[in-house]
């Protein structure tokens, strides 16, 4: 938006230069303009960005704190599979209304609170992870030398943190099939890539999460989607 010489317009943006010619060419005398051929538009797209910026600022600072970003992370992922449970819920009881109530309008395939799959599974593989990440945080540490069924019994005599991991753990399950049901190809390539990268990061990362982990995971998703049909 900051007024520039017509010849550095031309040399930077022709199609700017072409844009403003004829306007120009009236304009005896007027030696100046700007690259952008919607200025007002420009400004509000960089307010835009500025606040989302002073917005990531401010939420950093605010989580820098290991509780309350932990608490922080808990309210987005019960938020989040409640979020889920309510798009199952209302795609396989109600598939033509919004919240049981309302019609859906033409060309719209609502999902959950949203009115298009493809924003709702946006929505999924922003969180997802996070709520993979969270209960992988309160997963109990087991010896990997003792038998399966030491194993087992040592899993659930640690109280702390084993409630979490599995609620979460079935929570995240729920929510990572809700975007499979709602048939967005292009959100559930995405979904797929993102936890591929995650689990490499992962295997990468922290050797104690055995490749029975990955397979079990993968086999529960593939089972929960499954149950509805390929079709």
């Amino acid at each position: 938006v900051v007024p520039l010489p017509v010849a550095v317009v031309k040399v930077l943006s022709p199609e700017t230069y072409h844009v403003y010619k004829p306007v120009y060419d009236m304009l005896e005398g007027d030696s100046w303009m700007s690259l952008s051929v919607y200025p007002k538009g420009t400004v509000l797209e960089a307010i835009r960005i500025v606040t989302y910026s002073i917005f990531y600022i401010l939420t950093v600072q605010i989580l820098s704190g290991g509780d309350r970003l932990k608490k922080t992370m808990m309210i987005c992922a019960w938020l989040a599979i409640g979020i889920g449970v309510l798009a199952i819920l209302q795609k396989f009881s109600s598939p033509g209304k919004i919240f049981w109530l309302r019609t859906i309008p033409i060309h719209t395939q609502p999902v959950g609170p949203w009115i298009n799959r493809s924003q709702y599974c946006g929505y999924v593989e922003l969180v997802a992870p996070l709520i993979l990440a969270l209960a992988l945080y309160y997963r109990p540490l087991v010896a990997s030398g003792e038998s399966l069924r030491n194993r087992i019994v040592a899993f659930f005599s640690k109280d702390e943190g084993v409630n979490l991991y599995i609620l979460l753990g079935f929570g995240f399950l729920v929510l990572v099939s809700s975007a499979f049901i709602s048939l967005c190809r292009g959100g559930i390539i995405s979904l797929s890539l993102s936890f591929l990268v995650f689990f490499l990061l992962m295997a990468w990362k922290e050797a104690r999460y055995s490749s029975l982990f990955y397979v079990c995971l993968l086999s529960l998703l593939i089972l929960s989607v499954s149950w509805f049909g390929w079709d």
